[in-house]
């Protein structure tokens, strides 16, 4: 399993990124912020982890994943979120489709955000 740190590495590496600067402003957080990250002093918000997978071309969910594993206070929620991730893993085109379909309905019913 990945790491949000892993995760930051592949956003980077995917835009061509040189300097973790270039990241941060992408990400509009302070550069202090991806330094502080890296060695694990602050957690990343899920609103930074959609952002991170938008960066690196990935499903938000695998990143949002690895942060509620980081953030997880007991093992016990450590292991569901692990299991939850593997479960996304097996059933990722049946949720492809689905939200494939939510979107269709979506802007077939004219509004906007899907929510």
């Amino acid at each position: 399993m990945f790491s949000t740190v892993d995760y930051l590495d592949l956003a980077k590496k995917t835009q061509k990124y040189e300097k973790d600067a270039e990241l941060a402003r992408a990400l509009g957080v302070s550069r202090p912020c991806i330094s502080e990250h890296r060695k694990r002093r602050y957690g990343m918000t899920n609103e930074t982890a959609v952002k991170v997978a938008a960066l690196a071309k990935i499903d938000p969910v695998q990143v949002l994943i690895a942060v509620n594993i980081e953030r997880a206070k007991s093992v016990e929620e450590r292991e569901a979120w692990k299991r939850l991730a593997i479960w996304a893993h097996l059933h990722r085109n049946e949720i492809a489709r689905g939200m494939g379909e939510e979107q269709r309905l979506t802007e077939k019913a004219g509004i906007e955000g899907g929510n």
